[in-house]
């Protein structure tokens, strides 16, 4: 993790130094970001029948049934109550980004770390909200589906709740520091590691500053240690190897999503393009959350 802390570091004062720059049109932004989520963020899930089946024994038939099938039943949420499909989305992600980021901490420990999965994540969304408000709510009002969760989502609301969550992960990691579940090092660097993201999500646009988070933060960390996991079962494994199992499903998913979105903008699917693509997000989020919850509680 030391490495992606460091790599973090020098990509926002490289993102830095080019919005001090000749400015950068909303469009560029919008493909790059995209690129970059298409290309390290998508494939991070691109192996879960891998992990899955390697974890559990259970069949590929398995495996499927239970994937497509929660992402069915997802689906179905989103069509009849888009909004509390929204917030659990966010629930989900928060929790899922907790426990990527704390995924070492000895699971002893485990009711203490479900809570900071929680805290952490949260703080990091709600950062991204509180910071960016203005900007984040001028794209869900957009999305005529996604009216009713501004007003639950109101400004003083992520505001207190990403202070909260804030001052509750930096209490957790404390009182796990004095517990003996996080050494001096991992303590200080990880509360650098969340200054700089909530400096991120102040400093850049929405999107810009979530890629660059999760990119860097989420997706390769997790990356790696998939990697190292299916290096310890087969150690002939390369990282040629390791990306050429990951092309399949990540192919699968960018077709996938684009004929959906491309029906969307010929009238076939009646959403919104931004409701649309917070479905197909969320739909691949929920069962990989699942998946990857399996791999952590045996890791470590």
């Amino acid at each position: 993790m030391r490495k992606l802390y460091l790599l973090f570091f020098f990509v926002l004062l490289a993102v830095l130094s080019v919005f001090n720059g000749p400015a950068i049109d909303t469009t560029t932004q919008t493909i790059i970001c995209l690129i970059l989520i298409s290309l390290l963020g998508i494939p991070h899930g691109a192996i879960d029948h891998i992990i899955y089946t390697a974890k559990t024994k259970k069949s590929y038939l398995v495996f499927f049934a239970f994937y497509l099938g929660l992402m069915a039943l997802y689906t179905v949420l989103w069509l009849t109550s888009p909004t509390i499909s929204f917030l659990f989305f966010l629930a989900i992600s928060a929790y899922h980004f907790g426990q990527s980021q704390f995924s070492t901490v000895d699971k002893k420990y485990n009711s203490l770390t479900r809570w900071l999965y929680v805290s952490w994540g949260s703080s990091v969304l709600l950062a991204l909200l509180a910071y960016r408000y203005d900007e984040a709510f001028a794209l869900v009002q957009s999305s005529g589906e996604l009216i009713q969760a501004l007003e639950i989502l109101s400004f003083p609301i992520v505001l207190g709740g990403m202070i909260v969550t804030s001052i509750a992960t930096l209490a957790l990691m404390f009182y796990l520091y004095q517990k003996g579940g996080l050494k001096r090092e991992k303590l200080f660097s990880e509360i650098y590691v969340l200054l700089l993201i909530h400096f991120t999500f102040y400093v850049f646009p929405v999107l810009i500053g979530f890629t660059i988070y999760f990119v860097i933060l989420h997706s390769l960390s997790v990356l790696a240690e998939e990697y190292n996991y299916l290096k310890q079962l087969k150690p002939s494994l390369n990282v040629l190897r390791f990306i050429y199992l990951l092309m399949p499903f990540t192919l699968l998913s960018l077709v996938g999503s684009g004929m959906i979105i491309f029906l969307s903008i010929n009238g076939w699917i009646q959403l919104s393009q931004l409701t649309l693509v917070f479905l197909l997000i969320s739909i691949l989020t929920l069962p990989h959350s699942v998946v990857m919850d399996t791999f952590y509680k045996e890791e470590g």
